[in-house]
């Protein structure tokens, strides 16, 4: 679904509509909340409730004030207020709501037995509320409140590095043990005042010695200018075959109001001169040859690809229209479904790189495996696949998008080594 509807909407009326639900939250919660301290004593009771409503009038105020006074635009520091609002949101309501679908049952219960006590053998039935979903709810609330904490303050910034050894049989023998590191979803606003942790990670990634270094997209939210300031750091990125990448669809600017046509295609514009300026060649609909000794494989870049009501600006087949059918071909894409939908049994290609997932950013532990919400809207979401020889690797990605937070899905530096098969 896209957020547009909701950018063209009038700030004044979506300010109510989201106060008005955040009030609706909290006097669900407070009614709650009130049954829980019915015994306690008058005093305890204040102090409970002045901590409430002070800590939910700061977000109030906050949202509020974010409304009435707008960071200038193209501003990564816009941004990273979205963030901290979101943030906010995030700690002080998600909670609130698991509090009150458990509140509910106990609602539920206590609203059947009066309705059965009317009826003389169920007379007995206690006239009191049990209260004991609004205690499990209380304990929910609290587990997820912390969960959510440790994903904003930890969980965001941690990373892990992936190896992987791919074995292909049409491997040309002088790109034996070659390796590639494929990184995703930069988000570079995500990094705003953490400049630290993204040196971190690129110091992670020259540490692997890499021979090519690919980068599937999304490198910015909304603006060029969020790369400000982090050139630097970019420019460490080292690997003697140079460093490739695609677009994402958050490069184009398709997320916020622009004013004219030309303004979104002037950021457009100057994120490519700015991605130029570091040494790094975006792939738009084609393909280069990388050569090692006398033999080559091709790598091949598809623009922006994906399913309504994503724009779509990708053409898999102009990308590999100058390579022969029997060249090992390794194709970036953002969008993983572009290799469902047009590569997997279709075009020779071994290998497909991708991102835009994020893992939805939170893993849930099943046994050995993670799953994530992710796997509701994408077949494959993370990791590697194959079907009958080809194969699709999609990560995690670097920054984080909507709520800063990873929760049980780190961030991902992939390595991947190639080998002949035997």
């Amino acid at each position: 679904m896209s957020i547009l509807p909701f950018l063209k909407m009038n700030k004044e009326i979506l300010l109510l509509i989201l106060t008005g639900i955040f009030i609706c939250i909290d006097l669900l919660t407070i009614r709650g909340i009130t049954f829980l301290t019915e015994g306690l004593k008058r005093n305890t009771q204040i102090i409970i409730y002045s901590v409430f409503w002070t800590a939910t009038s700061f977000v109030l105020i906050f949202l509020i004030y974010s409304f009435a006074n707008p960071m200038p635009v193209r501003s990564v520091q816009q941004v990273s207020r979205q963030y901290f609002l979101t943030g906010c949101i995030a700690l002080f309501y998600i909670p609130k709501l698991f509090f009150i679908a458990f509140s509910l049952v106990d609602e539920i219960i206590w609203l059947l037995a009066s309705l059965l006590r009317k009826f003389k053998k169920f007379s007995m039935l206690a006239k009191e509320r049990l209260l004991l979903f609004h205690h499990l709810g209380w304990t929910a609330a609290a587990i997820v409140l912390l969960t959510l904490l440790h994903g904003i303050v930890w969980g965001r910034f941690q990373y892990t590095v992936e190896h992987k050894s791919l074995e292909f049989q049409d491997l040309p023998e002088s790109f034996e043990g070659f390796k590639i590191v494929h990184l995703s979803d930069i988000h570079a606003s995500a990094f705003y005042e953490h400049t630290e942790k993204l040196s971190e990670i690129i110091a992670a990634v020259n540490k692997e010695k890499p021979d090519l270094i690919v980068i599937t997209g999304d490198f910015v939210n909304y603006f060029a200018e969020e790369l400000d300031g982090l050139e630097n750091i970019f420019y460490r990125l080292q690997a003697p075959y140079g460093v490739y990448a695609v677009t994402g669809n958050h490069d184009y600017g398709d997320y916020h109001l622009w004013n004219t046509i030309e303004e979104k295609k002037s950021n457009y514009l100057l994120l490519m001169k700015k991605l130029r300026y570091l040494g790094i060649r975006v792939l738009h609909n084609e393909s280069v040859l990388i050569y090692r000794n006398n033999e080559c494989f091709a790598l091949a870049g598809v623009d922006s690809w994906g399913l309504p009501p994503l724009a779509s600006y990708g053409d898999p087949k102009e990308a590999l229209k100058n390579i022969g059918r029997d060249t090992f071909t390794i194709l970036l894409s953002h969008h993983p479904q572009l290799w469902e939908k047009k590569i997997a049994g279709q075009l020779p290609v071994q290998l497909t790189l991708s991102g835009h997932t994020h893992g939805m950013q939170l893993g849930i532990n099943t046994g050995n495996r993670c799953w994530s919400p992710a796997a509701l809207i994408y077949r494959h979401w993370a990791g590697l696949y194959e079907q009958n020889q080809q194969f699709l690797y999609v990560n995690r990605g670097l920054g984080y998008i909507g709520l800063p937070m990873r929760i049980n899905m780190p961030a991902e530096i992939t390595v991947l080594t190639l080998y002949r098969k035997r």
